[in-house]
């Protein structure tokens, strides 16, 4: 009799649980059971489809309750990116060569250490870079990392987001500012970003952007135009310095700036102001987590 007594109070206090997560994260609640089942068929698959990652994550990320309204979620954002025709470069590149980002998988620390504090809030971080190379076409605007072409620029991305940060790059956000993205053997998008100013394109694929660092807390910006686009200041004023952006939705979102990936390979003194903000960001990371 106790047996059945304590059964009925914690299906009682289950569903009592339940409701109040539903109350408190509306469309963002999930039931972990069902999460863990779903985990577990993607395992199975090779290739995750980008698609079902981004609507995974829809559901499942948010360490605290948001009230971001639904014209700013990842589906409406690929519904307009999907959609643009406002400038020269959406006519360079076919229709599906459109990337709006690469979305966290796997969101866990790269450190055995860090793992084992459970008291940690994982950090939502986006790392934000003008463009990314693909190996193929993404799917609906989003690619998986297997699809980043391998080449020394993302080698070193990587290097940063496990290495000083300790994040696996499976638990972070991409963001390309351009939203076109070079698919195989076109070259022509990064061409035209080293060699013209593209004040245009860059305002509109900063709109993009925008909307976009409603789902994040903390931020790397790559590279100067990037840096001014945002905070309207220069690589060397932003050095040293943590800054904050507010979004649309008045939510602050902690960043650094640092110089473009490609210039720090070239002259690798940049290196070091570039780790100097590194440690910054993964200081206030560290605080607020705590």
């Amino acid at each position: 009799m106790q047996h059945n007594d304590e059964a009925k109070l914690y299906k009682y206090l289950k569903s009592l649980d339940m409701l109040y997560r539903h109350a408190m994260l509306g469309d963002n609640f999930i039931d972990l059971t069902k999460m863990t089942q779903n985990s577990d068929i993607q395992k199975q698959e090779k290739y995750p489809n980008p698609m079902q990652i981004n609507q995974q994550y829809n559901r499942q990320t948010t360490n605290q309750p948001t009230d971001y309204n639904t014209q700013n979620n990842m589906q409406q954002i690929t519904q307009k990116v999907m959609q643009c025709k406002l400038c020269s470069l959406s006519k360079s590149v076919k229709d599906s060569e459109r990337l709006c980002a690469i979305l966290p998988t796997n969101q866990a620390f790269n450190n055995v250490k860090e793992a084992q504090t459970k008291s940690k809030i994982f950090p939502n971080i986006a790392f934000i870079i003008e463009t990314l190379h693909l190996k193929e076409a993404p799917k609906a605007g989003y690619a998986i990392l297997e699809n980043l072409e391998l080449n020394r620029s993302n080698e070193m991305l990587f290097d940063i987001i496990e290495k000083v940060f300790l994040l696996h790059k499976e638990s972070v956000f991409l963001f390309p500012l351009f939203k076109c993205a070079e698919v195989g053997d076109n070259q022509q998008i990064s061409r035209q970003v080293r060699t013209q100013a593209l004040a245009t394109q860059r305002r509109i694929c900063s709109n993009y952007l925008h909307t976009q660092l409603e789902n994040v807390d903390y931020a790397v910006f790559f590279g100067e135009h990037i840096c001014f686009d945002f905070f309207e200041i220069t690589l060397q004023e932003a050095s040293g310095k943590l800054l904050d952006y507010h979004t649309m939705e008045n939510k602050k979102v902690i960043c650094v700036c640092v110089p473009d990936i490609m210039q720090m390979l070239i002259n690798p003194k940049l290196k070091k102001d570039a780790f100097i903000n590194f440690v910054l960001l993964k200081n206030a990371i560290y605080a607020n987590s705590c």
